[in-house]
């Protein structure tokens, strides 16, 4: 804290001086014959006839002017006055205190392994093991970049561990993960390869049960696929789909998987008899192909009424 006595008058403080400085302020040095003002004592920095409290981050002060802070290092607090009057002007300083802190660490940023995949692959980046080793000031965020190959549309670029579909070309593709923790930040990057695979493997999975579709009921009907264990994650997904029905806009075709649902048809077709849909979609890339596929088709008005001959999953 700190106040001007009587009518002393102001004598700024320059940025930075040698020596000594006929001027009011305080000041820091490393090596006690530099100094670099710190928090200026004029009337335009606040001080007055009453105590004031002036607060200095002398850590950032010293990073903002590339001083590396050790053993010893100097303060100075300082008042000029050019009255040889003594018991005239002056200054007062009372309640000085020295806080040391723990300056924020930046965080760690890790873009996971490089990977080598096959073209057409659902491909996951991993930032998870990223970290931040004093946890703040604010939670970590993900800005996911790619930098080199052919562009790829990530699942969400802010996430940790975003996905996407591997071009189907041999290359090499590269991402950049920045980490933030509010203050600082920390970069890494990952490689992927994709190699060259010839054509893709896929399975196909079929239903040829016949289920009527009730008439104007939000139940509609219900028929699933079980994909077994071991079929790795989805990539490109076809969906086949028969219904012999005599009013084709009366009707829904929703696919659900994995808590994701994807609408293959919405009340569409207007009059038109029957529906066959051939639908290629990414919708589910990413995900593991095990467990139920259902397909849920619903009939939204009365009167024309059909059934599902049957359908299929490629993956």
């Amino acid at each position: 804290m700190a106040r001007k006595s009587f009518n002393d008058e102001d004598h700024d403080m320059p940025d930075h001086f040698t020596g000594s400085s006929n001027s009011d302020g305080v000041a820091l040095s490393v090596d006690g014959h530099t100094w670099y003002r710190l928090q200026g004592l004029c009337t335009e920095d606040g001080i007055s006839a009453e105590y004031q409290r002036f607060v200095v981050n002398v850590s950032q002060a010293a990073r903002d002017r590339d001083l590396a802070l050790g053993r010893p290092t100097y303060i100075k607090l300082q008042h000029y006055d050019n009255s040889s009057i003594t018991g005239g002007d002056g200054f007062t300083f009372d309640d000085i205190r020295l806080y040391q802190h723990q300056e924020n660490q930046a965080p760690v940023a890790d873009a996971g392994p490089d990977q080598v995949v096959d073209e057409g692959a659902a491909v996951a980046l991993d930032g998870s093991a990223s970290a931040d080793p004093d946890d703040g000031p604010e939670p970590l965020t993900f800005e996911w970049t790619q930098i080199q190959g052919t562009p790829v549309s990530l699942s969400d670029a802010h996430a940790a561990s975003p996905t996407f579909i591997a071009p189907d070309s041999p290359q090499i593709l590269v991402f950049e993960i920045e980490v933030c923790d509010g203050q600082r930040c920390a970069v890494d990057s990952a490689t992927i390869e994709i190699a060259e695979g010839g054509e893709q493997e896929s399975t196909r999975y079929s239903s040829d049960r016949e289920i009527p579709i009730p008439d104007n009921d939000p139940s509609g009907a219900n028929d699933s696929i079980l994909v077994p264990s071991g079929q790795g994650q989805v990539g490109s997904l076809i969906v086949e789909v028969t219904i012999e029905h005599t009013y084709m806009g009366d009707l829904t075709v929703t696919l659900l998987h994995a808590g994701e649902s994807l609408v293959l048809h919405a009340q569409a077709g207007g009059s038109t008899d029957n529906l066959n849909l051939y639908v290629v979609t990414e919708h589910f890339a990413g995900q593991d192909a095990a467990g139920e596929w259902r397909l849920e088709v619903v009939d939204s008005a009365g009167w024309d009424v059909g059934t599902l001959m049957g359908w299929a999953i490629e993956i």
